[in-house]
């Protein structure tokens, strides 16, 4: 009965069998837009002025770190800390958070991409300087990149990062750097200038030299192993596609790398060139043909950059990104374990009339984005868009 309910979308229950966090298993929401209102106490920064004084270092941590300490979510949710494991297990679920694996005795906290805002100052910037040895790819949405897919996809990096190297995530506005072993490290940075992607930035640990007079103090930049670079690439697959299947259904992506037309370099930034060359096409062809300059590319350089196993596991990616992208235009109703996904179509324009938590869709009649900054309405076939 509390399933029956919860699709219908009066309730919020994800206890049951396949559940096993024994804080979902006994906790029934009744109202959906109480745990909204919830949630927007910690994934609001709020003013200065509005900040206790004791806390002021802990809201500035959140804000450019985008670290939230435990002590500031017991005073966030003061009224609600029985509920606290349960509210903070949803909260991961949602890929709104992900805790904090490597932190100092006694200071537990969360990373929260979604609380980062711009910060003055050149911290960013130092973060961000790398090398002519790194290589460098990018995620190709076709100019639709929404701030909630991108933090969501920090939090899946932040996870995934420390469970490989044990090592602290470096997160900062629109850009996170990641440590993929104890030589090797990712960035992932949100562009919003033309071409709007993701920049992936796969780089190796420098060496300094200690050898001969002439040779002491150099830094020494190696180029990643391809297998590092590989195995980030599947790695950033694998979470897209499990984003499109229980989130944002519908969108298209594809890795790209810069075409290096007008005497740019490989690894050159994609601000200062305004198309991209398909991934695919360059680690399975010889040469690739630019149509903006109307010339041929060599692709041998590429295919250094990434393990031979690459071809298959972009095939196998590609096809299952397609079973669940090109759908019919038209009425469609797909049956599931969780519920119906009902998707209409009117003059040409694809509506879903579904709420999606967690990894399950169920069929409701709205739909919240809560890891974004809209709250859509949908009800009727009428679409209202009010800011959280």
């Amino acid at each position: 009965m509390l399933h029956f309910y919860h699709d219908l979308g009066t309730i919020i229950y994800f206890g049951g069998d396949g559940n096993t966090n024994r804080y979902l298993q006994d906790m029934v929401i009744l109202d959906p837009q109480w745990l909204i209102d919830i949630f927007k106490r910690i994934i609001t920064v709020l003013p200065r002025h509005q900040q206790w004084a004791t806390l002021k270092t802990k809201w500035q941590r959140l804000k450019e770190e985008g670290i939230l300490e435990d002590c500031l979510i017991d005073h966030m949710w003061h009224d609600l800390l029985p509920q606290k494991p349960a509210l903070l297990a949803l909260m991961e679920m949602f890929d709104l958070l992900c805790p904090q694996t490597a932190t100092e005795k006694g200071r537990a906290g969360y990373y929260v991409p979604a609380c980062l805002q711009p910060c003055s100052g050149g911290k960013m910037h130092q973060e961000l300087t790398g090398n002519k040895s790194n290589i460098t790819f990018y995620i190709d949405l076709h100019g639709f990149l929404p701030d909630g897919l991108f933090h969501r996809l920090l939090v899946h990096a932040a996870r995934w990062s420390q469970q490989q190297s044990g090592q602290t995530p470096h997160l900062f506005y629109r850009y996170g750097n990641f440590s993929l072993d104890n030589e090797h490290h990712f960035q992932l940075q949100m562009q919003t200038t033309k071409p709007v992607c993701i920049k992936v930035t796969v780089s190796k640990t420098p060496v300094i030299s200690l050898g001969g007079r002439r040779d002491r103090g150099n830094i020494k930049d190696g180029q990643p192993d391809p297998k590092a670079s590989t195995s980030v690439q599947t790695f950033l697959a694998d979470a897209l596609n499990e984003l499109t299947l229980t989130w944002i259904h519908g969108i298209k992506y594809e890795f790209s790398i810069v075409c290096p037309c007008n005497d740019l370099s490989p690894a050159a930034d994609a601000s200062r060139c305004c198309h991209l060359l398909p991934l695919e096409d360059c680690l399975n062809e010889s040469k690739v043909k630019c149509n903006e300059k109307q010339v041929w590319v060599d692709t041998e350089v590429f295919k250094t950059w990434f393990h031979s196993e690459m071809k298959c596991n972009m095939s196998k990616q590609d096809e299952a990104t397609n079973a669940v992208s090109e759908r019919p235009n038209h009425c469609l109703t797909e049956a599931s374990n969780s519920g119906v996904l009902t998707t209409e179509s009117t003059n040409g324009v694809q509506i879903s009339k579904t709420r999606i938590y967690g990894n399950q869709p169920c069929a409701r009649r709205d739909m919240y984005n809560i890891s974004g900054d809209l709250h859509i309405h949908v009800q009727d076939m009428d679409l209202k868009e009010d800011m959280l």
